[in-house]
């Protein structure tokens, strides 16, 4: 008996051989299923070798001569999800993509995109659906489900993370939650692709290396500097602004200022196009703009000095109209008038204060805080007599004396007269009034 058990194990171990072999001969003979892997994706399934069953008649008259049926639909596979196409019918392999047919003679396309991982997404439905509307409402869902991937849900959007990168569809549709992809006819199209990284703000990316330190900057500053000086001194008779000034800017920092002042064009002095960023450099002076402006600067101080002199000599109080008299004086030395105008201030009666007078009395208190911080202070006094205090005092002279002093205030700091260089020199009007 012992001895019969082996030969039977052995013949039953060879029959089981002999029909795995039979059975894969007979898979790989028929040669059914099929892989394309295509850019990221890949697309598999199997082919239907049965003639009978390869689709209904509309779905086949819109194929083309390389599609072909399936048996079982088929598979896409990419970014760690699986489109399970179980109704496609036909299948036909497309440049960077693949197109699927279903029975009812709609078309899927899955396509890649060259450069980035995308999967492209579509469909065409039939032209000879019943009417416009039920074209409209006509829809096609695909079943899909995760692989190896996993599922990410960040502020109501549905996040893939695969390998490293997280996958989203570019808009948001009813179903992705539960594993149907939904298109229908009036948006037909998707696309599933990674989301890029967002970098995190980091000052020192925007940043270059001739810029990374002050020593550097200045380096290479200098560098263009000493590169284009030379260009700048052949400006010719036709050049611009900017030109001449970072010609005589680079100019005065060499010490060669007097050379560089000369080559700039006399024309260059009398352009209606330049502006005040030009008029600190005394090119002007070839055409005598500077002594114009230091002839009408010289009289208008002195008439002011010797207007100044008179009203205090007068004792009157229109002295107070004047802008700024101890910043004026003080800057010019004048001390013996800063001492008449103090007396003055302090013999002045509260009552004879007018409102033309008060943003000169303002002022000078404020420019003999400033000048004379060691002396006292003749305008404070004046300066309180000007504000009511405790303000429940206050009658209506008062607020409209108040009301008066701004108005009138406001107009003196806005008032001006133009500046030299803008009226060609000509000396200014002296007036005995503000400005």
């Amino acid at each position: 008996m012992r001895k019969r058990v082996f030969p039977r194990f052995i013949w039953f171990t060879l029959l089981n051989c002999a029909a795995f072999i039979l059975l894969a001969a007979m898979q790989f003979t028929r040669n059914s299923n099929f892989s394309y892997r295509i850019g990221d994706m890949l697309v598999n399934g199997r082919y239907s070798l049965d003639a009978d069953n390869a689709g209904d008649a509309p779905a086949q008259t819109a194929l083309s001569q390389t599609a072909r049926p399936l048996n079982g639909g088929a598979n896409v596979v990419f970014g760690g999800l699986e489109f399970r196409l179980t109704a496609a019918a036909y299948f036909r392999a497309a440049e960077n993509g693949a197109v699927f047919i279903l029975p009812d003679g709609t078309e899927l396309f899955f396509s890649t995109a060259d450069n980035t991982p995308e999967l492209r997404i579509s469909a065409q439905f039939p032209d000879n659906a019943a009417g416009a509307g039920a074209a409209n409402a006509a829809a096609v869902e695909i079943p899909f489900r995760t692989q190896r991937s996993t599922l990410i849900r960040d502020r109501d959007t549905l996040n893939i993370q695969y390998r490293g990168s997280r996958y989203q569809f570019t808009r948001a549709m009813q179903g992705l939650e539960s594993g149907f992809l939904t298109l229908a006819a009036s948006m037909p199209a998707v696309s599933y692709r990674t989301i890029p990284d967002k970098k995190e703000f980091n000052p020192a990316d925007f940043i270059i290396p001739q810029a990374a330190t002050a020593q550097a900057f200045s380096d290479a500053l200098s560098r263009w500097v000493s590169r284009n000086f030379a260009l700048w001194e052949q400006m010719g008779n036709q050049t611009d602004e900017d030109t001449v000034v970072a010609w005589c800017g680079e100019a005065v920092r060499q010490g060669i200022y007097r050379t560089a002042a000369a080559v700039v064009p006399v024309s260059f002095s009398t352009d209606p196009q330049r502006t005040w960023e030009s008029a600190v450099y005394q090119f002007d002076r070839r055409i005598g703009v500077w002594e114009r402006a230091a002839r009408a600067i010289g009289v208008f101080e002195r008439e002011k000095q010797s207007r100044i002199s008179r009203l205090l000599a007068e004792k009157d109080s229109a002295l107070f109209i004047e802008s700024h008299l101890i910043d004026f004086l003080a800057t010019r030395g004048y001390a013996d008038l800063i001492d008449g105008l103090i007396s003055f201030a302090q013999e002045l009666d509260p009552s004879a204060i007018t409102p033309a007078m008060t943003p000169g009395i303002l002022e000078n208190g404020l420019d003999m805080d400033q000048w004379r911080p060691d002396t006292d202070n003749p305008f404070t006094p004046l300066r309180n007599t000007l504000f009511c205090s405790p303000p429940a005092i206050c009658s209506g002279t008062a607020i409209t004396f108040l009301f008066t002093t701004i108005t009138a205030w406001t107009a003196n700091l806005t008032r001006g007269w133009g500046w030299l260089f803008k009226s060609g020199g000509r000396e200014p009007a002296v007036t005995n009034g503000r400005g």
